[in-house]
């Protein structure tokens, strides 16, 4: 595992940061990127790459090509949130929200492909999302993101087998981070939706500041990369995996009642 240039997007703070860090200090030429620099001192390297710019991601991708003949592994950790109703959601926002957790994943892959391609056994981790298997109200739209990451994920998987370029899914589910303090919120002063929404943000926020300390996704993700060969899906902690297997057995109006107490009404 020694020695490899990883790609690392969102590693400004949260998971990127520290997944950033941790690889930086096994030894590896980490390379992390981000609309703006981290807050924090730092010791890798950074570039600035805005995945909602096409412009920015190319010229990223070159720069990249002019200092590294491959890269070994990708991983896409950047990713926004928006709370409140689809009814009260402006498509800005929504197509704000698909560039970062989507559409500039993909892009990003698609423009590494070939540096992937140069790479013994090149690898790309995407950071979904539990909230991709499950929906949650009121956080619609972060939902609908993350299952496109997972299912883009697992076409790709399946596309890049003959070049050897292996995919990995990794789900966490409620990580301590400052993603809480900078979700989005789109709720209008006269919103029908506006107690309920306020529930549902405060049993989110709650449960994500008592959530997991990120380095725990760090370690799965590390254990991904020294894998030959890695898991299609990856669930972050025994209880996530038991919540989604209980979400694939259970009948789902039984789930969604759970969900609606949990986050809805």
């Amino acid at each position: 595992m020694k020695d490899k240039t990883i790609i690392i997007t969102g590693a400004s703070s949260g998971i990127g940061f520290v997944l950033a860090e941790q690889l930086h200090n096994a030894g590896h030429h980490v390379i992390g990127c981000s609309r703006s620099y981290p807050k924090a001192d730092y010791k890798f390297a950074y570039k600035i790459c805005d995945l909602q710019s096409e412009a920015s991601m190319v010229d990223f991708v070159k720069s990249l090509k002019h200092e590294v003949k491959s890269v070994d592994v990708l991983i896409n950790c950047a990713g926004m949130g928006i709370a409140g109703a689809l009814e009260e959601t402006s498509y800005h926002s929504a197509l704000k929200l698909h560039q970062i957790n989507v559409l500039g994943p993909f892009l990003l892959i698609q423009l590494c492909i070939p540096l992937l391609k140069q790479a013994a056994r090149p690898k790309v981790i995407n950071i979904a999302s539990v909230a991709g298997k499950i929906t949650i109200p009121f956080q619609a739209f972060y939902s609908m993101s993350k299952s496109s990451l997972i299912q883009l994920s697992e076409a790709l998987r399946m596309e890049l087998k003959p070049f050897n370029i292996d995919v990995c899914s990794v789900l966490p589910g409620d990580t301590k981070t400052a993603f809480t303090a900078h979700r989005f919120i789109e709720v209008p002063p006269a919103s029908l939706y506006k107690d309920r929404v306020n529930r549902s943000i405060e049993r989110m926020e709650r449960d994500e500041q008592n959530g997991k300390d990120p380095r725990t996704v760090a370690k799965v993700v590390m254990k991904q990369i020294k894998r030959k060969r890695m898991k299609a899906s990856v669930t972050v902690g025994v209880n996530y995996k038991l919540i989604l297997l209980l979400n694939k057995i259970l009948p789902y109006k039984f789930v969604e009642r759970i969900v609606y107490k949990m986050y809805g009404k």
